[in-house]
Order: C-alpha cells, then structure tokens, then sequence
C-alpha cells in the first residue's frame, strides 16, 4: 500500500502525450513521509549501513570520539528530539533542495493565510563534496507577504568559505523563483516574481556546528515558537560551553535497539593481541582479583583488546560451571583506549564476570590528553551503568587531574 501510494504521488499522467511524467518534487515529500514510518531500530540499522555515521553509530562502533561533530542523521535526530519537526529543517546546500523547503513550508503556511509575516529556519549543509564532511549554517528566512519581500540572516561555522557562502545566498535567491503544484495536497504554490530579497547578515560561530545549532534555537525569530515547546525550550537554556556535551549525551541515551542487532554494529575483528592471551591463560577460577594489563605492553592496546578480554574473561568462567566470577577486576588506564573498550561493551555484557571494577588512572598527562581521556571516561561509564556491576572505584595516585 506505501509503494502505490509513493507511485501515485511521484508520477502524473501527461494528457497531451499520453505519458507518465515523473513528479521529483512530489517523490521528495512523499520519501520524507515513508521513511519516517520505519521504527527507530530500523533506521539505525539502515543509517549503519550508510555513509552518514551519527553518534549513535558511532558510539555502538567505539569510534566516536572527543573531536565528533554533527552529521546530517544527528541533525534530524536532535531536531526530532526536540520536537522542532516542521519548524527547523535539515537541508542539502543545492538550489533544488532549498527549494523542495521552501516549497514545502509554504504549503503549511497556505493553510495559514492569517499569517502575513513568518520564518522558515533551516540548517543547510553547505559542502558540495558528497564525500566531505559537513559544512553547516543555520539559515532564517522572514518572508513578509505584505510587502513582498524576504530577509535571510545566516549563521556558519568558521569552516565556511566564501565561495560556499556566496552558493548558499544564490541558492536561496534561486529557491524564491520555483513554480510547482503538488499533487500530494493539490495545492498550488506560487513564485515570487516580484520579491525583494533584504541584505543579508551574517554570522560565525567560532565553536562551531554545535554553537551554529544552539544559536538557531535561540534567535528572535524562533523566540515564541521554541518557548511553547519544552524540549526545544531546553535545549534553548543550555550553558553554551555545555552544548556539545549535552547533544552527545541525548544521542547516546536515547539509542534504541534490540540485542539481536549489536552483531550488526561489531567492529571488525583484529588480531589478539599477546598480552590478552598471557593474562587469559594465566587466570584461575579462584583468583579473586586479576589486574589488566599488569604492565604497560610494549605494542599498545587497542580497545577491541580491552572488549575482548572481559570477554573471553566472562567466557572462561561461565564455562567452568561454577556460579562464581572475581571480586574484583582492576584495568590499568594507560590511554584512554582502555575506556573505549568498555565503553565497546553495550548491550554485550550484561552480567559481567566481577563485582567491582577498578579503574586505575594514570599518574601524569599531558595537559591536550586530558579532555578526550574524561570524553571516553564519561562513555564508558554510561555503557557499564546497563550492566550488574555491584561497585566502581577509580583510583588516581598521580595529580587528580580528572577533576
């Protein structure tokens, strides 16, 4: 039934040529609708699959980092979130995708014809590499119906160039001039033939995506409209320096899937490392506390070696048949791989072979080392907050630098 409704909207019969003609505007609106049906497991496995790696993805694959910035899906997602669905838009920087917005929101409005004055907010990626990462503004257009005129103020990151930034100004020029009907709705929209597009004003976020997306939430335009809705007024009130954080942290919270599908999410194997197998080899069934690694190996421990070894831990004493596991697990700390490890650990091992994990930090740091040690410190613990663990003990013999 979705199929022949998604044909039915996309292609319309030409009477004079007795052909069918493909409506692209009409397929567009229709695959948002149809895509947006599919469960949230769904979409994150599709998107899994995908180019465009969210933090989700990236958290269930371990790579996510201190450095992620905001992809198209985490965009859509946080939008989502926040309940700013059909208020702020995720746009492509091409003339045809600002003008399938445009479009779009004017339908909307023409179900509003007591509104003469209102604002279409977006935010544009405007990298034209499709390999690239995403280059993003925030983009606010007040069209004002009584006196034909439009005014755009945009907000970009401080990676914007200027020939990105004089597209994405005729982009949206060009998006004023479409004439299309839509046969989803029936409705009629119109051009502007006589617009008169105001200067433009512009703005750098010097912090970036996050800033640029915290701005979009709290300009003028949107005031009334963000402050009705409690997510979005949330979001809105957060302490700037806290953004990114906060974003990660509702990304990773609200991640949605069944444990059949973290097969799916895996990292690829690598190669045991030696030292994961000495210390497996080397544990009993009645030890009561076992350190990893005892030393600080001469070839570095990947995270896929600290996942692997809990385990393959976990593997040696389920196998014994005996209802017992250690009293405590300690894990030297060396680099903040150890953290991505556990972290790695989602979903994978709910009951875990200890009691008490012991995470012992290490004594010095460089000063550069120290933010994305806390980053994956924060993962970590979140990850290992799902599972049975009884007690959790950091132990920093060195400068406190953690706090």
């Amino acid at each position: 039934m979705e199929l022949k409704s998604l044909l039915d909207q996309s292609l319309q019969v030409n009477n004079k040529t007795n052909t069918l003609e493909f409506n692209k505007l009409n397929a567009e609106l229709s695959l948002d609708s149809f895509a947006q049906q599919f469960k949230h497991v769904t979409q994150l496995k599709i998107a899994s699959i995908k180019k465009d790696q969210g933090i989700q993805e990236k958290f269930l694959k371990s790579t996510l980092n201190e450095d992620v910035g905001l992809s198209k899906i985490d965009m859509q997602r946080h939008i989502l979130q926040t309940n700013m669905v059909g208020h702020i838009g995720v746009v492509d920087g091409t003339p045809e995708a600002m003008e399938l917005y445009i479009a779009n929101a004017e339908l909307q409005y023409k179900k509003k014809p007591h509104l003469h004055r209102y604002p279409l907010a977006m935010m544009v990626d405007c990298n034209s590499n499709p390999n690239g990462e995403p280059v993003w503004a925030s983009v606010v257009i007040t069209i004002d119906r009584g006196s034909s005129t439009a005014s755009y103020e945009v907000t970009s990151s401080p990676d914007l160039k200027e020939e990105q930034r004089l597209a994405l100004s005729a982009n949206i020029n060009d998006a004023f001039k479409f004439k299309n009907t839509l046969l989803v709705t029936g409705l009629a929209i119109e051009d502007y033939p006589d617009i008169k597009i105001a200067p433009t004003k512009y703005k750098t976020a010097e912090h970036g995506a996050y800033q640029v997306l915290h701005e979009l939430y709290n300009n003028q335009k949107l005031y009334d409209l963000v402050l009705e809705i409690d997510n979005a007024k949330a979001f809105k009130e957060v302490a700037p320096e806290s953004v990114k954080q906060a974003i990660v942290d509702q990304q990773i919270q609200t991640i949605k899937i069944e444990p059949q599908f973290f097969e799916f999410f895996k990292p690829y194997p690598q190669p045991q490392h030696p030292v994961v197998s000495e210390v497996i080899q080397d544990v009993k069934i009645t030890d009561r506390k076992v350190t990893f690694p005892r030393v600080k190996p001469d070839k570095a421990l990947a995270a896929e070696d600290y996942q692997t070894f809990i385990l393959l831990l976990k593997e040696k004493f389920d196998s014994s048949g005996l209802d017992q596991g250690l009293n405590e697990l300690a894990i030297k700390c060396f680099d903040k791989e150890a953290l991505q490890g556990l972290a790695q650990l989602r979903g994978q091992a709910s009951s875990l072979p200890f009691e008490k994990l012991t995470l012992e930090l290490p004594e010095t740091m460089k000063a550069s080392d120290k933010a994305a040690f806390k980053f994956n410190l924060k993962l970590a613990l979140m990850s290992l907050s799902e599972s049975n663990l009884a007690q959790m003990q950091l132990t920093d013999t060195g400068t406190r630098w953690v706090v």
